[in-house]
């Protein structure tokens, strides 16, 4: 049940104003929207089928990339982007993302 827990925070972050914050990226949808979840071995996957969350970072320009999905593990996760390399990233104790997400795109 903690997976779920984890799966509505995650969804609730991304329909509010500030969204879903990773690092620097923030990932926002505008309601509604559709998503498949599914639960597998631990690992919960949410699939984005209508009106696909965005994944915005700002450096100089702002860049915006659809997100595919997130999977959800109990030790992290993964953003999948469209057409951009995926973004893991890793909880700690309190279940709050830990890692240094910009790793994966040098110059943010």
């Amino acid at each position: 049940m903690q997976e779920l827990k984890k799966v509505y925070d995650v969804l609730s972050s991304i329909s509010s104003k500030k969204g879903f914050k990773v690092d620097k990226f923030t990932i926002t949808a505008k309601s509604p929207v559709t998503a498949q979840i599914t639960m597998s071995d631990g690992e919960v996957n949410i699939n984005f089928t209508d009106n696909t969350p965005v994944v915005t970072v700002r450096k100089i320009i702002k860049i915006s990339i659809s997100v595919l999905g997130i999977t959800l593990t109990p030790t992290g996760g993964i953003v999948r982007l469209d057409d951009f390399p995926d973004i893991p990233f890793d909880y700690d104790e309190d279940g709050k993302i830990s890692r240094d997400l910009s790793q994966h795109w040098p110059g943010l």
